[in-house]
């Protein structure tokens, strides 16, 4: 296969549209009836990439544009808001028992707000989206059919047909109705933490992959958060939300297996939550729901459920079954996702403290017209009233079913609404309670997302009108379109989009194809810095599977290159075993001419080549030098003229080289010759060239030889039989060839005297080697030979730049022992005891802000830890200390003032035997009793403490008869002898006194002042 390559290529994609992108578009697509009639759907397709942005970026709004029914369009603005907690947690309930998951979810989900009456959501999953519209009491769905293809589609018009029924009754109600109980509470609003329980036979549908499971749950819980804080919100002081703190995941078989009704399955959810592990999970939830799709005759709840985990209830649930685990187009199983969040929304009601609509429980309302009773009777009604007629037919009805009734069973149908009866006497007071009174519903958490607001425009950094501010690109990116190939012959530095439009003079094409061994090969094209430009190898044995390694084109400027090959087996590409191949390698110009080619496949280890890309203007004589760079001249080398930077010659070669002797004293000097080659020869000293003696002064028949006949000088001349005077002598301490024949000094004089000092310099004094040498020193000199003293070292636990050479503690002290407290506080003494680092307590089992530990009462509420009888143990949770004082001894008929021997604060209730309680004081611990039984008669107060604890304290009295004659008494008159208040003190008036009489009687009178 042939590649083209063009280097520092921009590669993007550019959109013509300059506008906000839409995330669906009309299909003409032909997709499955999920409707009773065509009108009821309408194929869309959505835009895969806008898709990717939007879960990528994560921004906290968007406005889209939405193909709907009848050829029309709607716009819708949508908010983020999350299905889940930010301190969310994923259990898996394993064989190995219980896993703390660290998954975090991929749903991103958004409200519609503000557009037109628009309500609904949109969770964008990992790989499609799911979506309910709501609008006018209609109920519209967008879901994913295949490849990007998607349908939306009147949920009521759907072939699916509801069968989901509810079986709470009365029987469920923890909390009363409107009729039987009023509640005038304000406020309300803030987050609902659930636990979501997912049984086995549910999370077995989801090919055992409990992620796939969460996000399912999360989806559905999504839609019905929006649905409750469209509904509700409004009506409250905060936005209401619904939103997962735990997801349990049973992957192996639970309780809930073998039962087959929903009733049992909520009667077995308190043997798991109230309990461990899970019972510290219940106390920090709202509620607990069970989704199911197994069909258990649909859902049950408990009735006005809210905040049981605060104490353990027993009725914090609800379960909702036969839920459609697919989210998708799956046919035949098409059930509405709206369905789901129908059933959920229904049962959830009912923790929230509301009844079926077709209860008659209803308290009338004369804004609507309704009169009280059953809102509707899509059901038979529950309780004795009369039934009122479906949808739309009474005037207080809405057009369809809401979501606390059955008529999503009948032909009336359902619309993602509550009624609003429903909402003001059951939900708006429950949640408004379970804020305000129980106290466990607060605000939820600020979502996380990509942005304060969505910007809209181009985010790519190589467009002309690229948005700094831009989180979400809208396709209107421009670009400069042009060849970006630097080497490239039409280059422009300008463009920031190449459009294909490249001229490359300098073109080659590289070419490998090797023996049998391909995964021995290695091979890399450089640049004339070493830099690499390409590389390859690891290939596959058989000759690259019987192709070219290598076959590519490159652009290069001019230029030169490397080619180089390497292989590991060190036999270049020469083995007999082939493969079928045709070992080869070269690189050819653009105009077919080899740059390099291959001289011998068995190069070794490695074949180095380089070569050059000439690119010209013109080369009419084809030399491979350009037209415009050739130098004329002389290129003979045989002629005296010759240039050596000629490339083209001019003529102007004139004298031909002859080489020869040109010496005329030589015997063989040629006078043709220009050029001496060295070749002169001469004749023996004392004669001529034909050998004739040219001296004989002596007349001996010897020819004369002058020269240095003294043998100890440096020129003597062993030959010489006439001494010239002509030797020479070498230097005193020399010998002829310049050897020094004596010592040599420091300054390199033969014979010298000068010597090295102990620094090694020569005629030195010893100074210039002084210095620190100790190599640990910070000072040390690698150059000093005689230590003087100056060493200088670090301080303890650093080194000679001041670095601390050992931990620094957290207090930024170089080897300090200072460390972190459990709480992370350098040099801390950790939490306060009995507490965690942020000040709350270990343990506080009765929430009362006081930790158990040194809680006085550390089952109950009792923030104010009152103790009056100081022994240890709270009034709240403990029968105070006290004593009844008054008299021991009495007579029949008289009248004695008991009272405590200290106030109290626990509930008391006084009981007298044998007498009458006259007066008791709502604010001293006393009471007025008349004596009328002889006999033992008992004074005795119960304390009512904790949660169903009492104490009797008792106080034994003796009634004896009176001493008075009551015949005497009815004849004598009365004298009041003291009038008192309640408690026995002396009365004012415009009060309630007692007249005391000396016969033992006693009278109450109401004193009105004069």
């Amino acid at each position: 296969m042939n590649r083209f390559y063009f280097f520092l290529i921009a590669i993007s994609i550019c959109f013509s549209s300059i506008s906000q992108p839409d995330l669906f578009i009309k299909s003409v697509a032909t997709i499955p009836l999920l409707t009773h009639t065509e009108s009821g759907q309408i194929p869309i397709e959505l835009n895969v990439d806008y898709f990717n942005v939007i879960k990528e970026v994560n921004p906290c709004d968007l406005e889209l544009s939405l193909p709907f029914l009848n050829n029309e369009s709607i716009d819708l603005e949508l908010e983020a808001f999350s299905a889940y907690t930010h301190n969310f947690q994923l259990i898996r309930s394993t064989h190995n028992g219980k896993i703390y998951d660290s998954y975090q979810p991929d749903i991103q989900s958004y409200k519609i707000t503000s557009s037109d009456g628009w309500s609904g959501s949109i969770s964008f999953m990992k790989n499609f989206l799911i979506g309910v519209l709501k609008k006018d009491g209609q109920v519209y769905e967008i879901k994913y059919i295949s490849d990007g293809l998607y349908v939306l589609f009147n949920v009521n018009e759907s072939v699916s047909v509801s069968n989901f029924s509810c079986q709470t009754t009365n029987e469920n109600m923890l909390i009363g109705n409107s009729e039987s109980e009023s509640m005038s509470i304000n406020g309300g609003g803030g987050c609902v933490e659930l636990a979501i329980e997912i049984d086995y036979y549910t999370f077995s549908a989801f090919d055992d992959n409990c992620y796939d499971a969460v996000e399912w749950a999360l989806a559905l819980l999504a839609g019905v958060s929006e649905v409750y804080d469209s509904e509700l919100s409004s009506q409250l002081d905060s936005p209401l939300s619904l939103q997962a703190r735990y997801i349990n995941v049973w992957e192996i078989e639970d309780n809930y297996e073998p039962l087959n009704d929903c009733g049992d399955m909520l009667d077995e959810m308190p043997n798991y939550w109230t309990n461990p592990p899970f019972e510290d999970i219940y106390a920090e939830v709202d509620l607990v729901h069970l989704f199911s799709r197994k069909y258990a005759n649909g859902g049950i709840a408990f009735v006005g459920a809210l905040c049981q985990g605060l104490w353990n209830g027993a009725y914090g649930f609800g379960v909702t079954t036969g839920l459609n685990t697919t989210l998708t187009y799956d046919y035949p199983d098409n059930t509405p996702y709206s369905y789901n969040l129908s059933y959920l929304g229904h049962e959830i009601g009912h923790n929230f403290g509301s009844n079926h609509t077709h209860n008659c429980g209803w308290a009338a309302d004369a804004s609507i017209g309704f009169p009280g009773g059953a809102i509707d009777a899509c059901s038979d009604v529950e309780g004795s009233c009369a039934s009122p007629d479906t949808p739309p037919n009474e005037v207080w009805q809405q057009s369809s079913g809401t979501i606390m009734s059955y008529c999503d069973l009948g032909s009336v149908g359902i619309t993602l609404e509550f009624h609003s009866v429903v909402e003001s006497q059951a939900l708006i007071p429950g949640i408004q309670l379970a804020t305000s009174g129980s106290g466990c519903v607060d605000i939820c958490d600020d979502i996380e997302t990509s942005c304060e607001s969505s910007i809209y425009g181009c985010t790519d950094p190589i467009a002309e009108n690229y948005n700094l501010e831009a989180n979400i690109d809208d396709n209107s990116c421009a670009y400069i379109y042009g060849c970006t190939s630097v080497s490239a012959d039409n280059y422009n530095p300008n463009a920031t989009m190449d459009d294909g439009s490249c001229i490359c003079s300098g073109s080659i094409t590289l070419y490998l194809e090797t023996d049998y061994y391909s995964s021995e090969v290695e091979w890399e094209l450089l640049n004339d810095d070493g830099s690499i430009i390409d590389f390859g190898g690891d290939y596959p044995n058989a000759g690259c599977l019987g192709e070219p390694c290598v076959n590519a084109t490159y652009c290069l400027s001019e230029g030169c290159y490397e080619f180089n090959i390497y292989d590991s087996w060190g036999d270049g590409i020469s083995s007999d075993n082939t493969g079928g191949n045709d070992p080869n390698f070269y690189v050819l110009s653009i105009d077919g001419d080899y740059l390099v080619e291959m001289n011998d496949p068995d190069f070794g280890e490695e074949s180095l080549n380089p070569f050059c890309i000439v690119i010209c203007d013109a080369d009419i004589d084809e030399d491979n030098v350009c037209d415009e760079d050739e130098i004329y001249g002389c290129t003979d080398l045989n002629y005296f003229e010759y240039d050596n930077l000629a490339t083209e010659d001019d003529g102007s070669c004139l004298t031909l080289i002859v080489e020869g002797c040109t010496d005329v004293i030589a015997c063989n000097f040629n006078s043709d010759s220009n050029l001496d080659d060295g070749t002169c020869e001469y004749p023996e000293s004392g004669f001529d060239c034909d050998g004739t003696c040219l001296s004989d002064i002596d007349s001996n028949g010897i020819c004369d030889l002058l020269g240095c006949m003294n043998i100890d000088a440096c020129n003597y001349d062993d030959t010489a039989n006439i001494d010239d005077d002509s030797c020479e002598y070498p230097p005193d301490n020399f010998d002829c060839n310049g050897n020094c024949l004596i010592d040599i000094d420091c300054s390199g004089v033969c014979g010298g005297t000068l010597e090295l000092d102990d620094c090694g310099v020569c005629a030195g004094d010893n100074t210039s080697c002084l210095g620190c040498t100790d190599f640990i020193a910070c000072n040390y000199d690698n150059t000093a030979i005689i230590d003087d003293g100056t060493c200088q070292y670090p301080l303890l636990d650093f080194d000679c730049d001041g670095n601390c050479i050992v931990d620094v503690d957290c207090a930024g002290i170089c080897g300090g022992l200072t460390i972190y407290d459990e709480c992370g506080i350098c040099g801390g003494s950790g939490p306060e005891e009995f507490f965690d680092c942020d000040g709350n307590c270990l343990s506080d089992i009765d929430l009362d802000g006081i930790c158990d530990q040194i809680d006085n009462c550390f089952e109950d509420y009792n923030p104010s830890q009152m103790d009056n009888d100081n022994d240890g143990y709270g009034d709240e949770c403990s029968c105070q200390y006290i004593e009844i004082i008054g008299d021991l001894v009495v007579e029949a008929g008289t009248y004695h003032v008991y009272t405590l021997s200290m106030n109290i604060d626990n509930m008391a209730s006084w009981q007298v035997d044998g007498g009458d309680i006259v007066w008791s004081s709502a604010t001293d611990p006393s009471i007025g009793v008349q004596w009328l039984e002889i006999g033992e008669g008992i004074v005795s107060i119960t304390q009512y403490y904790g949660v169903g604890e009492s104490c009797v304290i008792e106080f034994n009295v003796t009634v004896i008869p009176s001493s008075i004659n009551l015949s005497e008494n009815m004849n004598n008159r009365k004298t009041i002898i003291l009038t008192t208040d309640l408690v026995g003190r002396d009365s004012n008036n415009n009060q309630y006194i007692f007249y005391i009489y000396d016969d033992g009687s006693v009278e109450k009178v109401y004193q009105i002042n004069k």
